[in-house]
């Protein structure tokens, strides 16, 4: 009888340890994300996601509460936070392979030692889980900010919340506790701190709007203070000018609103998404003061920065129109006018499905009347056949997107 000898070497020994390793690391991909295996399910599950708070659901339109959550977990479980460490702001792009890039440091009140370590350690958390389903390439974290104890910072949240919830002159006093403790964890010109500013700004709007106008104008000076300003921060920066503007027109005080919107549009040509509304609201300044060639001019500009693609007429793009409509209808300049509004309906026209948001049908009123006054009774019936045959449309509107018809047919 022949014995078989088997010799095991440490080599072999190790290799068969890695492969032990491998195979469970496959069997239960949670644990190379430092995750329970009920969170990696959650984070990669195909279920219909859904947005309880805006109503959108989709399966391209993943819900990132979960992996937000999970990335904030991970980074808070490793950072050991110094004594008398200063806050650290940073942004960084998680991509599909886990991997993490694009880490700057945004605002810092910490050494230039500190915020080396910090970009270090943030790229030392990869590699992240995998992507929620339907997400793009990447996923964008603007603002993420180290060294905060989380129990100050669950008690900002709560008092915000509660701010929220509360009636004016509760949340007035419940707001400035929030922004005295913000200060105290992040500092004055911080993100957080700013925005329970720009709450407590709306408040002073039903109550004083004396402070309301003090209040915009410091967080304004905050922000542009700033040495780096982030994109969210520029667009808060617009949200601010653009209470501003609104709080001068209500007080009558138009030269300073059209210095606000001016000041906001040149900061969303950076940012375009929303600069034909803004466009929109500097040309109706321009029109109270009596400027109507550059109101035209303004218009003109946000019914070009509206035209953003070929699916769905924009309501900017219709807006814009029919402010452009009733420019010049109100300066007996008919001909133009009456271009305008054809060119309005006809948006409404030629698409074969009806539109998601509110049409405003009194916009084409003026244009009817006017046909009345010019004798032209036969396509004053016609345009008002078509008004008529688009409120048909919205109204059979279904989740969907059908029924659909065209009216040109």
């Amino acid at each position: 009888m022949r014995k078989l000898l088997v010799v095991i070497t440490p080599t072999i020994v190790l290799l068969l340890i890695t492969d032990c390793f491998a195979i469970c690391a496959e069997n239960e991909p949670w644990k190379k994300y430092d995750m329970d295996r009920a969170t990696y399910e959650e984070l990669t599950s195909d279920k219909l996601r859904w947005h309880p708070e805006c109503g959108v659901c989709g399966p391209n339109v993943p819900d990132f509460r979960p992996y937000d959550e999970y990335v904030d977990k991970r980074i808070k479980s490793r950072w050991i936070i110094k004594p008398n460490a200063k806050p650290i702001v940073l942004s960084f792009k998680a991509n599909a392979d886990g991997q993490i890039t694009d880490i700057a440091i945004r605002k810092s009140a910490a050494s230039d030692q500190d915020n080396r370590e910090a970009i270090k350690f943030i790229r030392s958390c990869a590699p992240l889980a995998p992507f929620p389903p339907g997400a793009d390439a990447s996923i964008d974290f603007a603002t993420y900010t180290l060294n905060v104890d989380s129990t100050e910072e669950n008690r900002l949240n709560d008092l915000l919340k509660l701010a929220g919830e509360s009636k004016p002159r509760e949340a007035e006093r419940l707001l400035n506790k929030a922004i005295e403790l913000s200060t105290k964890i992040y500092g004055q010109d911080f993100p957080q701190t700013i925005s329970a500013m720009n709450e407590l700004a709306w408040c002073y709007q039903q109550s004083n709007v004396a402070k309301e106008e003090k209040l915009l104008w410091q967080i304004v000076n905050l922000i542009k203070n700033n040495k780096i300003v982030t994109e969210d921060e520029s667009r808060q920066l617009c949200g601010t000018l653009c209470s501003i503007a609104m709080f001068s027109e209500r007080t009558k005080k138009y030269k300073q609103a059209e210095f606000a919107y001016r000041e906001a549009i040149e900061i969303l040509k950076k940012y375009p998404e929303g600069l034909p509304l803004y466009l929109m609201k500097l040309g109706d300044v321009y029109v109270v003061r009596k400027n109507i060639k550059e109101a035209e001019a303004t218009y003109k500009k946000a019914l070009v920065a509206a035209k953003l693609d070929g699916s769905l007429p924009s309501y900017d793009q219709l807006d814009s129109l029919d402010k452009l409509a009733e420019l010049y209808l109100n300066q007996k300049r008919y001909s133009e006018a009456e271009s305008y509004y054809k060119r309005e309906l006809a948006l409404y026209q030629i698409y074969d499905k009806p539109f998601s948001f509110n049409i405003n049908f009194k916009w084409f009123s003026p244009y009817i009347q006017m046909l009345h006054k010019q004798k032209r009774l036969v396509e004053a019936k016609e345009v008002e056949k078509k008004v008529l045959a688009i409120k048909r449309i919205s109204k059979s509107f279904k989740e969907d997107g059908t029924p659909g018809f065209s009216l040109s047919k």
